[in-house]
């Protein structure tokens, strides 16, 4: 029988929106539940700058990509060993 798995799922982060500490908290959930796998199940960015809408956004797409890799970061940092998945 194989081993079970332990894993922890997170979404919307909506970089640069994200909820700092809210995220903060969850990195440390991931600390302490050592999960096997972490998923990041989407909405990763929030995209506003990309919408055909009028945007009232004062970052660019390439701010929001630059703050999402540096939370990507943190979780890789604090899931130590676990298989990171990341789904659009």
């Amino acid at each position: 029988m194989p081993a079970l798995k332990r894993f922890l799922a997170f979404s919307c982060t909506h970089c640069p929106l994200i909820d700092r500490s809210a995220f903060k908290w969850m990195l440390g959930q991931i600390q302490d539940f050592k999960p096997d796998i972490v998923v990041h199940l989407g909405d990763g960015i929030e995209a506003d700058s990309a919408s055909r809408w009028p945007s009232e956004a004062d970052w660019t797409l390439q701010d929001e990509f630059e703050s999402f890799n540096k939370s990507l970061g943190l979780v890789k940092e604090v899931a130590g060993g676990a298989k990171l998945v990341f789904l659009e």
